[in-house]
């Protein structure tokens, strides 16, 4: 079907047939680069960053880097982000004052906490300490401007198509001197004395190409990397929290599948199928996006079918008609956190993992431009989560209780974001031994 927007027209489409289609047109006929220039407005957002419409033309670094070099350190970076998460969850809820309550412990007092802000607050950090390394992830105004960029970009490009006011420049600033640096070290410094981080690898791939890149470059292409690798993980745990504190009878199932890790800190939680399957099924009934595999019509295209795009109309999937369809997903509006267990007969691999992109299940993406970071995306969000269950006990406000109907969420275009004053309460976990931590 075809639906008309004030900029063009977006044709949606969903047969096998035409998925197939779109994914093998030339790159330089549907293009992906193409409408991204024009979402994002990287030439103002990302610091002069020039995008072509090809694929090809824009080089494969940034798919090396996150497909493969960021995927193969996973481990390396799961105890640094448990221990990120562990301490920033710790620090942005000693800042909230406690509901009213009888009891004397402090450990029974529940604080309100805005899931959104700090849903964002919890993948920075994290992803901060991989991008950049231990130092800038500890730089407070470094941290600050980048979990403020990813919102002045979608503002800036989306609507008032001006350069963000602040995030930009600081982010810069900072990063600038440290790539030329690492760039002038980079063939007299052995690779055990290089750090472990996605700067290093841009660093390490861009030498690589063709063409090598300069520090503005590498910089300029992180920050695209970054707008995605915040605002998409975000509100896929502001969802999947939300989920947990709306049906209450996964959380101990949960908590019992986390106890079969022998340690907290490596790949064995890549393993736990019914987590996948809870932030699998979560993120099926709850897409931040409601299309997926945007391709721009650079010139005309024609499907076999004789369905015509005209140049600048843009082909894409009805992401959230594929995911409640119930010609493949039975009970489609039903929330069932085991569906991708039984799905899969296992749980562990092939369709039942979060990561994994399909026609049936295309939040990802697919073909060529299959996000690259799903995996990173799908580690962090393993992490924070598991902290929580583990550490926290979480539910809805009783505002919430009272105000079912009203929506926690708002659409802007194809975007669903959560509202401002969407809350969720945490209380640390009652035991006996626990106190609540000061710093």
């Amino acid at each position: 079907f075809l639906l008309h927007t004030p900029e063009t027209n977006y044709i949606h489409v969903s047969s096998e047939l035409h998925i197939k289609e779109l994914l093998a047109a030339p790159q330089d006929v549907l293009s992906l680069h193409a409408l991204s220039k024009e979402m994002l407005q990287p030439k103002y957002t990302m610091d002069g960053l020039a995008v072509e419409d090809s694929m090809s033309s824009n080089g494969s670094v940034h798919m090396r880097v996150l497909a493969v070099m960021l995927k193969n350190n996973l481990d390396h970076f799961h105890a640094p982000l448990l221990s990120t998460t562990s301490s920033v969850l710790a620090r942005e809820l000693h800042h909230l004052s406690p509901l009213p309550s009888t009891s004397p412990s402090p450990n029974d007092n529940w604080l309100k906490a805005p899931i959104f802000v700090l849903a964002k607050s919890l993948i920075a950090a994290g992803n901060t300490l991989v991008f950049f390394g231990p130092s800038l992830s500890h730089d407070v105004a470094f941290v600050d401007a980048a979990l403020r960029y990813p919102e002045e970009l979608f503002l800036s490009a989306e609507i008032l198509r001006l350069i963000p006011r602040f995030a930009v420049p600081v982010l810069v600033d900072r990063l600038r001197p440290i790539v030329d640096a690492r760039l002038a070290n980079s063939t007299s410094s052995s690779r055990e004395e290089q750090p472990i981080d996605c700067l290093q690898f841009f660093i390490d791939s861009s030498r690589t190409a063709k063409t090598p890149w300069s520090a503005q470059k590498i910089v300029q292409v992180i920050l695209g990397v970054w707008f995605a690798s915040v605002h998409q993980p975000a509100l896929a745990l502001v969802y999947a929290l939300d989920d947990l504190c709306r049906y209450p009878e996964y959380v101990e199932l949960l908590r019992q599948e986390l106890g079969t890790l022998r340690d907290r800190a490596d790949g064995e939680i890549e393993e736990l199928p019914l987590l996948d399957s809870f932030l699998k099924e979560s993120a099926r009934l709850h897409p931040s996006e409601a299309i997926s595999v945007r391709r721009q019509a650079v010139r005309p295209f024609v499907f076999g079918g004789g369905l015509k795009v005209e140049r600048g109309e843009v082909v894409c999937l009805p992401l959230i008609g594929i995911l409640r369809d119930r010609t493949i997903y039975p009970e489609s509006d039903i929330f069932d956190g085991f569906r991708f267990v039984r799905r899969d007969g296992q749980g562990g691999g092939g369709s039942g993992r979060f990561c994994e992109s399909t026609a049936e299940y295309p939040l990802w993406g697919l073909g060529k431009h299959v996000c690259p970071g799903r995996y990173y995306a799908t580690r962090i969000l393993k992490i924070v989560l598991a902290h929580i269950l583990e550490e926290y006990d979480v539910r809805f406000p009783e505002e919430h209780d009272q105000n079912r109907d009203k929506s926690r969420n708002f659409n802007w275009r194809s975007s669903t974001i959560p509202r401002a004053e969407s809350s969720i309460l945490f209380r640390k976990r009652r035991r006996e031994s626990w106190e609540w931590p000061l710093n």
